[in-house]
């Protein structure tokens, strides 16, 4: 066994020590019965998280397909090989790139530098980790952002694997210096501890502190400290503090879509809203389709596959605007 696999396998001994210990006491079964409690139930462990090295990076740890809440329960009244242990599903993962660990639990995400996750959250909508990001799974609805940064965007388009129900994405966003909910919206939630910013691209997000409760709506940025500090600030809703969020957009299948759901999924991600001049270009859009699949983050996407339309197109201002076809600007954007 080579010196990583040792390494993992005392990350999954101290795990499952520390689930045990959330176990409330109980009578001790015989020795020889607890041992085969303790087998059966890291084998369970061992077989839902699915954790292997990948050999991308030799510091990188792959996740399992989902991010799992493991809660014990009568741990030493079991009747069967799993009994006592319930699983409950809060996310899966659409992307990952760079360093990503699973701490102690299961319920514990950080990101490394350069690196990033994208969730689907069980509840419906996107959840993105930022580079240098902590984040504790406490339920099926709130997390707890020990430090970084992180997107929620509670209706995403081009994403067919989640939930687009507004009124279904709950998730609560809970800091030291005060928690955050929403009302069907895209919103970056970031903290070093001390102080929370929240900066909203669509929709209202409300922030409670320990001295003052606020709503943040489109185009602001809220800033409040543990003293109670807080301080309000007009921002873009696109570039800038958002460009971060390309990087962790979940690859677009194109097969069988039309362009305009291309072209909604390139305005979602970048929040630039999207202008089509006309009702031939409208028709264009809404009947013509792309083929493949795209890897490339939204703006590049946008630039690759444009030309293949025949249509006109260009950043005007922030946003996007096609236009009818036009053979002497069949390169796109500017």
């Amino acid at each position: 066994m080579n010196r990583m696999n040792q390494e993992q396998d005392l990350r999954s001994e101290r795990a499952l020590e520390a689930l045990l210990g959330k176990a409330e006491p109980r009578p001790l079964p015989p020795q020889q019965d607890e041992k085969l409690i303790r087998q059966a139930v890291r084998a369970e462990w061992d077989r839902v998280t699915n954790r292997r090295i990948r050999t991308r990076r030799a510091t990188q740890f792959a996740l399992a397909a989902s991010i799992l809440l493991v809660l014990f329960a009568s741990l030493f009244a079991l009747r069967g090989p799993f009994d006592g242990v319930e699983l409950q599903q809060v996310a899966s993962i659409e992307k990952q790139f760079g360093d990503i660990t699973l701490l102690s639990n299961g319920q514990t995400v950080e990101t490394g530098m350069d690196s990033g996750l994208t969730l689907a959250w069980k509840g419906g909508g996107s959840l993105r980790l930022d580079q240098d990001t902590h984040v504790e799974f406490e339920s099926g609805s709130e997390i707890y952002l020990q430090s970084g940064r992180i997107y929620f965007d509670s209706m995403p388009s081009g994403i067919p694997t989640v939930i687009t129900n507004p009124g279904k994405a709950k998730l609560t966003i809970r800091t030291d210096a005060g928690t955050v909910r929403h009302y069907g919206t895209q919103f970056i939630t970031q903290t070093d501890g001390d102080e929370l910013s929240v900066l909203v691209r669509e929709g209202r997000v409300s922030i409670e502190g320990t001295r003052v409760n606020a709503t943040a709506s489109a185009g602001q940025k809220f800033t409040i400290t543990r003293e109670g500090e807080t301080t309000v600030q007009t921002i873009e809703v696109s570039g800038g503090n958002w460009q971060w969020i390309e990087k962790t957009s979940p690859s677009f299948e194109l097969d069988n879509r039309p362009i305009i759901e291309f072209l909604t999924w390139v305005s979602r991600e970048t929040g630039q809203p999207l202008r089509l001049t006309s009702r031939a270009v409208e028709e264009i859009v809404m009947t013509e389709e792309l083929r493949g699949v795209t890897h490339k983050e939204p703006s590049h996407a946008l630039e690759f596959y444009m030309p293949t339309t025949g249509l006109a197109w260009h950043i005007d201002d922030g946003v996007i605007v096609i236009g009818d076809a036009d053979p002497n600007n069949r390169s796109g954007g500017t």
